[in-house]
């Protein structure tokens, strides 16, 4: 099983208004923060002890990933081993180690993480966190994926832009296509349209951004490597034009994006 966040995650709008970067919070669903407890007392329905051994696998050892370590601690009365993917260390030997521990559960925190636990942990429940595209997950698996529903993102910019009709979109249909044809669908009932050019590379994202100019009131950076890699064009195009550039990660708020809609990370756990 695998909760898509549009059913309960604190989320923060970061946005740019001045010169200064503004968080607005939205406590629309606030039933992620228990997520997790309510899916470990799924699994332990024989009842647990009073304090759960649990291995964490973490990909790496990044402060978003130690906060949705610390956001599952607080939910639930446990004893944690941490296992770090980056040592060099061999996944059969992390492996192995984690059997070794007798752990009643698994944290698989990051793609690295849950691709591990996928292939060499089946027998012992595991919860994921912290990722994008989990995929089909076996019977002893379930977790949060991180990417928002698209619907999330437009009502966003509505909140910070309300006059904004129209929404470019630049994207690989390879890896995008359904991502788009979201956006595209949940655009209808908030009075909005998406305006979606294709690009097979990098090169070809650099030529279609620049058909945007002058087309849209408003442009989204999509979650799409090929695109992302051009985003200082992207940026000057919404320049130019004087329109909002809005994205997936607070970062890009930073260099210059108006908004971006994200996770808090410790919800995330």
């Amino acid at each position: 099983m695998v909760l898509r966040m549009n059913l309960a995650v604190r989320l923060a709008v970061l946005c740019r208004m001045g010169g200064r970067i503004v968080v607005y919070r939205r406590s629309m669903w606030q039933l992620c923060a228990h997520f997790l407890a309510i899916a470990i007392l799924v699994f332990f329905s024989t009842g647990a002890t009073a304090e759960t051994r649990v291995a964490v696998v973490m990909s790496r050892p990044i402060p978003p990933y130690k906060a949705a370590l610390d956001g599952f601690k607080k939910e639930l009365d446990c004893s944690t081993s941490i296992f770090n993917l980056q040592k060099k260390t061999s996944d059969d030997e992390v492996a192995n180690a984690i059997k070794g521990e007798k752990p009643q559960l698994i944290l698989a925190i990051g793609s690295k993480a849950l691709k591990l636990s996928k292939k060499h942990l089946k027998d012992i429940p595991v919860i994921f966190t912290m990722v994008l595209v989990p995929g089909k997950v076996p019977p002893n698996m379930t977790g949060v994926s991180m990417m928002l529903p698209a619907k999330a993102h437009l009502e966003a910019l509505k909140l910070v832009a309300p006059k904004v009709k129209s929404v470019g979109i630049v994207y690989n249909p390879k890896r995008s296509e359904a991502r788009v044809m979201e956006f595209k669908k949940a655009a209808k009932p908030l009075g909005m349209n998406v305006v979606a050019i294709t690009a097979k590379s990098k090169k070809d994202a650099f030529s279609s951004i620049k058909l945007l100019g002058g087309r849209v009131d408003s442009l989204w950076m999509i979650m799409d490597q090929d695109v992302v890699a051009n985003f200082n064009l992207l940026l000057s195009v919404a320049v130019k034009e004087k329109i909002p550039l809005a994205t997936f990660s607070y970062k890009y708020v930073e260099m210059g994006a108006l908004l971006a809609l994200a996770p808090q990370f410790e919800a995330l756990g």
